[in-house]
C-alpha cells in the first residue's frame, strides 16, 4: 500500500509505492494525473512504457516524482 510522505529535497508531498517489477520503492507525485505514466494496480506501481505487448492496467495514474522534483532539476543544472 502507498505511504504518504514528503520529498527530502523539495518538501513536496509524495506517495512511496513499491514497484511491481523491481520491488524498489518509488516516489510518486501525491496527486493523480490522467497524463501520468505510472499506474497503481493492486497497491503496486507499474511504469507504462508504450510497449505494444504491455498488459493493459487499470488504476489511477501518477508521475514519478523524480521527473518533476524542482530540487532534482537544480542538481542536474549544476553538473558540468
Amino acid at each position: 500500500m502507498p505511504e504518504k510522505g514528503n520529498c527530502r529535497s523539495c518538501g513536496r508531498p509524495v506517495l512511496w509505492v513499491r514497484s511491481g517489477v523491481t520491488g524498489c520503492l518509488l516516489p510518486l507525485d501525491a496527486e493523480p494525473d490522467e497524463e501520468g505514466n505510472v499506474v497503481l494496480a493492486d497497491g503496486l506501481a507499474y511504469t507504462l512504457t508504450g510497449d505494444l505487448f504491455e498488459p493493459q492496467l487499470e488504476g489511477p495514474r501518477y508521475f514519478n516524482h523524480m521527473a518533476n522534483c524542482v530540487a532534482n532539476a537544480k542538481r542536474k543544472e549544476k553538473k558540468p
